[in-house]
């Protein structure tokens, strides 16, 4: 196990575990962050530890450079682990407030804090909402939460930024600001047994849809994509708009950095059948496949490590919206 403090460069290339929570204002005061380093080396954890506190005790040096440490550790952790002793005198973590609420739907949070921390009621209702569990009580069970998670998701690589927002497809905002945006539109087809039509090209799982045409409505996206790659005409019903964003997406593209905002606008529906396909040339030369699969075998798939680098994007925003779609009752 390697222990990065903020005084050093962020490492990176392993699986690993951010401590994020409120850091002491004296020395006296102690750190919660000393316990929980030796408790992940007592469970066999075999990672990075990002903890934002200096290798020993002094004042901060620069208040930006340590946001920028942290901001840069919370991207690149597979696993963000907020444990919240907080008392309002000593340890009033406010910014752990802000970090929690930011990057609360990354999918890599694991949450805890001793019963009876005050101020923590919202938080707490956040989390059953996201995740469906209730908070941690302790620090080891916390802890142990987080190691298994990181063993989970360390193949995945889906989980670098958190998701922006959730949105009305009625009420969404010109897009504005990126260096790249673009609009796309993507349908969850379920059938009567239960299994859901998905695309595969190149290694990647897509939901059926594409990216929308120059002045094209989502609402013809999906209705066009849906008949050119499943062959068939089905009510669909708008489910969500989803917002998120990757700096330097184009690296996968052995380009430069960028910053990519990706607009989806998911809907939902039901078939019995698929008719004929209608595919592009660049569908066909991508390996283009239609498929019929269970949930499980969809996250048995996202689980693989491919050499196709797009991958990790694709299987980022096909698992947050299952688990969305989940959450409403949809599958």
């Amino acid at each position: 196990m390697v222990v990065n403090y903020s005084d050093e460069e962020v490492q990176k290339g392993k699986k690993s575990i951010f401590l994020a929570g409120p850091t002491a204002r004296k020395e006296e005061d102690g750190s919660w962050r000393l316990e929980a380093i030796q408790k992940l080396k007592e469970y066999g954890f075999d990672g990075i530890v990002y903890t934002p506190e200096y290798s020993s005790w002094k004042p901060k040096e620069s208040y930006l450079d340590q946001a920028e440490w942290e901001r840069s550790a919370l991207k690149e952790a597979t696993v963000i682990v907020f444990w919240i002793p907080r008392e309002l005198e000593k340890m009033p973590a406010f910014t752990t407030n802000v970090e929690f609420g930011y990057w609360l739907s990354s999918g890599k949070a694991v949450y805890g804090r001793p019963n009876g921390a005050p101020k923590t009621k919202y938080l707490d209702w956040l989390y059953q909402k996201d995740y469906h569990k209730a908070p941690y009580s302790t620090l080891e069970e916390t802890l142990k939460e987080a190691i298994t998670l990181s063993n989970s998701l360390e193949t995945i690589e889906a989980f670098r930024e958190p998701i922006i927002s959730l949105v009305s497809h009625k009420k969404v905002p010109t897009l504005t600001g990126y260096e790249t945006k673009v609009e796309k539109a993507r349908a969850i087809i379920t059938t009567p047994k239960n299994t859901i039509f998905v695309t595969e090209m190149e290694d990647c799982f897509l939901l059926p849809g594409g990216t929308c045409e120059k002045e094209e409505n989502p609402n013809d996206t999906i209705v066009r994509e849906v008949k050119e790659e499943l062959g068939i005409k089905v009510p669909l019903k708008p489910l969500v708009c989803v917002e998120y964003y990757h700096e330097g997406f184009s690296k996968y593209q052995g380009g430069g950095v960028e910053r990519r905002l990706n607009r989806v606008y998911y809907y939902y529906g039901k078939t019995k059948t698929l008719g004929e396909e209608k595919l592009t040339e660049n569908e066909k030369s991508h390996q283009f496949q239609r498929r019929e699969c269970t949930l499980e075998e969809i996250y048995q798939q996202l689980g693989k490590k491919s050499k196709n680098a797009y991958k990790k994007f694709a299987d980022r925003e096909l698992f947050f919206i299952l688990e969305y779609a989940k959450d409403k009752g949809i599958l």
